[in-house]
Formats: C-alpha cells, sequence, structure tokens
C-alpha cells in the first residue's frame, strides 16, 4: 500500500477521532479483551482500521488482521478507504460509541460494498474452556445478494455427502452459535438452502485442540458457484487449502513465426488453429480436473511438438497460459493468475511481457497525449513473462511500451479506458511476419455487474 495513503489516512482518523498527534503517539494500554477486523468488502481496495487511535492496521480483501488486546471502555471505531476521485481517504464506517468489556472476544466483519457498507459485530467469551479434545466453531454469512446459505459440518473427512448432517441456516449476514467440536479431522458443505445441492466444498480440513475458528462465507469471484469459504483463526485469514472447487484457463498465443498451433490438455485437441496473437475463452476445469498436462502442437500435425508443460489452475481461480517462441523457435509458456475481483474505487490493468525480440521493456501508464521525452517508466520489464497487476484511480490513460533507456516504441501508444469496476489483460508480443509490427493484445476482462 501507499505509504502516501495511509499517512493521510491517519490523518483523517486523527480529525475525526480528536486524537493525540503528538510525538510522542499512542500510548501501550493494559489488554482486557481482544479484537480484529476481516475484510470481506467485494469492492473494496484496502481498508484502514481505527480503534481510539491505538490500533491501527491496513487490511486486504479476505484478510484478517490478528486477535489483538484492547482496552475495555467505550471507543471510537473508524475505518477508512481509497477515494474513488483523487486516491484520498475517505470513511468507509465509523461507530461512535463502541464498548468493550473485559474478556470478550470482538470480531468486526466489514461486508457489503463501498456504495453499501456494513460493519458488523460478532462477540464472544475470550476463555470458554472447551474440554480436552475439543475446538470450537462459528459460522458467519458475510455473502452479499440478499442470498441465504446453509452450512454443514462433517466429522468424516472423506465424505461427499450431507446425508444425515445438520444445517446451520444463515441469512444475509446472519451468525450461527459457537459450536463445541471434537477436534481433528473435518469437512464442510454450503448449500444454497437447506438439503439442495451442495455448491461449495471445503475439503478435508483439521481442528487443532482448544481452537477456535471462525468461518465466513463469502462472495466468490471466480468459476464455480457464488459463493466460498474464508476460515479465520487467531492469527489471520485463509482460504481452505484443499476446497474443491474449479478452475478456468485460457491461451495467449504469441508465438510468431512457426503458424498456426494446437493445443492439446490431457490427450484431447481442446483449442485448434490458434493463430499468432489469439487469446481464447477461458475454460472450465473441474476441482478433479486442474492438473493439466498440456501440449503444443503445430496445427493440424500432432506429431510436432513444440511445447510441453504440466500445470495446476489454483482451485476457484482463472488463469492465463502465455505462450511465445524466441528466434530459435524454442516456445516457452508461462501461467499467470488473473485478477477476478473488481474495485468500486479504481480500475486494474494486468500487463504481461510475452515479447522476446524486445528485450528489457520500459512502460509508461500517462494522462492521454503526454509527452514523455523527459519522463521516467512508471515500470520495466526486464524479462520474457514479467508481469504487472497495478490498481489505477478511474479515467483514460495511454499505455506506452519502449525499449529499455530509449523512447524508441516497441507498440504504438494505446488508449486504456479504466472506468470504476474495470479490469484490462495487455500482452505485448512479437510481430507476426520478420520486420513487421510488434502486437498488443488489449482484453477487457471486466467481470459482468
Amino acid at each position: 500500500m501507499n505509504r502516501v495513503w495511509i499517512g493521510a489516512l491517519c490523518v483523517l482518523i486523527a480529525l475525526l477521532t480528536g486524537c493525540d498527534t503528538g510525538d510522542d503517539g499512542p500510548q501501550p494500554i493494559p489488554p482486557a479483551a481482544q479484537l480484529r477486523i476481516i475484510n470481506l468488502v467485494g469492492d473494496s481496495p484496502t481498508l484502514l482500521l481505527d480503534f481510539s487511535s491505538n490500533l491501527i492496521r491496513a487490511i486486504g480483501y479476505a484478510e484478517s488482521t490478528r486477535l489483538t488486546p484492547v482496552q475495555q471502555g467505550t471507543h471510537l471505531v473508524v475505518v477508512g478507504h481509497e477515494n474513488v476521485l483523487d486516491g484520498t481517504p475517505e470513511l468507509f464506517a465509523r461507530i461512535d460509541s463502541f464498548p468493550v468489556n473485559r474478556n470478550q472476544e470482538i470480531t468486526l466483519v466489514a461486508h457489503g460494498t463501498i456504495s453499501d457498507p456494513v460493519l458488523t459485530r460478532v462477540d464472544e467469551v475470550v476463555d470458554t474452556s472447551p474440554g480436552e479434545n475439543e475446538a470450537e466453531i462459528k459460522f458467519f454469512n458475510a455473502a452479499t445478494g440478499g442470498s441465504s446459505w446453509s452450512v454443514y459440518l462433517s466429522d468424516d473427512p472423506n465424505t461427499t455427502s450431507i446425508n444425515g448432517l445438520s444445517a446451520f441456516n444463515l441469512a444475509e449476514a446472519a451468525q450461527s452459535e459457537l459450536q463445541t467440536v471434537s477436534a481433528g479431522e473435518k469437512r464442510m458443505f454450503i448449500t444454497a438452502s437447506a438439503g439442495g445441492d451442495i455448491v461449495y466444498d471445503s475439503g478435508p480440513f483439521s481442528i487443532a485442540r482448544g481452537n477456535r475458528l471462525f468461518v465466513a462465507v463469502s462472495d466468490n469471484f471466480g468459476p464455480g458457484a457464488a459463493v466460498r469459504a474464508l476460515r479465520v483463526d487467531r492469527n489471520g485469514a485463509q482460504s481452505f487449502s484443499d476446497e474443491r472447487m474449479p478452475g478456468a484457463l485460457r491461451i495467449a498465443n504469441l508465438i510468431a513465426g512457426l503458424g498456426d498451433v494446437d493445443i492439446v490438455i490431457n490427450g484431447s485437441d481442446t483449442w485448434t488453429d490458434l493463430t499468432h496473437a489469439t487469446l481464447t475463452d477461458y475454460l472450465e476445469f473441474g476441482a478433479d480436473e486442474r492438473d493439466l498436462d498440456l501440449v503444443v502442437t503445430l496445427a493440424g500435425q500432432p506429431a510436432i511438438e513444440l511445447h510441453t508443460v504440466d500445470r495446476t489452475l489454483v482451485s476457484g481461480e482463472r488463469a492465463t497460459l502465455v505462450l511465445a517462441a524466441d528466434d530459435d523457435g524454442n516456445v516457452e509458456s508461462r501461467l499467470v493468475t488473473d485478477p477476478t475481483r473488481s474495485m468500486s474505487t479504481g480500475g486494474q490493468i494486468q500487463l504481461i511481457h510475452a515479447a522476446p525480440q524486445a528485450g528489457v521493456a520500459d512502460v509508461y501508464i500517462v494522462i492521454p497525449d503526454s509527452n514523455i521525452t523527459f519522463s521516467t517508466p512508471n515500470y520495466q520489464l526486464p524479462t520474457l513473462f514479467i508481469e504487472i497487476d497495478t490498481i489505477l484511480r478511474i479515467g483514460d490513460y495511454d499505455l506506452i511500451a519502449t525499449f529499455a533507456g530509449t523512447k524508441t516504441p516497441i507498440i504504438e501508444r494505446t488508449l486504456v479506458e479504466l472506468p470504476a469496476n474495470s479490469i484490462r489483460t495487455l500482452i505485448i508480443g512479437n510481430p507476426a511476419t520478420e520486420g513487421g509490427d510488434f502486437v498488443l493484445i488489449n482484453s477487457d476482462d471486466t467481470p459482468a455487474q
């Protein structure tokens, strides 16, 4: 995160809270309770939490702070985010009177959207003393859209059925009671309604003896169903490591000078006759099909293999396999995980270097029609398949790529429009033929709103 933005937000929080901004800074406070915040605001940038000027934390999406000691009493809670127009801090939510009692474990869940923010407080007792071989788990529905979801927890990590399991039925922003369960291996499922089809499967996971899990049903922005789950413990948040979700793949063919190609995946002709500078649509692979054996051949000539590679798609994510060839015809590839979550506070650019003939590239992202004669590049792409992911303010930009250390363009100046929630993928490739122009794939990957 930009340090200037953090500093500016701290100033905003100081003005809102009337806190002491003297040289001594916040003073240590005796612990009496514990607090954390989880960011599940679907279209948010990084959020920043201030708790009576004593607890300032930056939280990315699907992240949580650690459980941190806080003082008993009444506090002011301020959560900020980056402003849409000029990048300055803006208030997301504020609670003027936030009581904290001794021995409370407080979870603040930031959810909803930037335009319709929700900050939900979930209270538990810090020390509930589960039994010797017991643990605890709680469920919360942070998904947007007003839908209710049913959660099932099984003691059998190998089951794939909800038969015989009791449902925790959660309306939007609703929570279950804290559940005491046996420690050990578990599996969790989510359905759209009690007894309905399974839309999410956590895969096997474990809860250690004496531990407590907070599980949030959250929006899913990748392939699969509308929701997935996030597990949160006292140290932070993470996805379920063996969750059973599909992955999706597309091909960016920047192989120049060798002719059209076919892509064979796990023995099947998946894409055929791909021309140079082609970006395919995504193809979804099921949870049990994400291990891929990919072979690139000349089109219609399966015996002439140009490239072979094994890749595993990330559960619940979309990815692009970028292909390029050097002057000797050697084909290389890189699997790039694509951004799928849009942000209402800005636009996103994913820029990929797939032009071996260009060498090191300087990249400028500037106001349209700007003169870059005396400008320093925003980015430098030193080697093949280096990728840039950046979030920019809403607006129009010129993308300029030049040979390193010069102002000689690799590609022509290109206008990139970035309205709110937009995602753009830009891939630079070699000329189709010797002496031709370098190419640019410019794909609008903005999700449907």
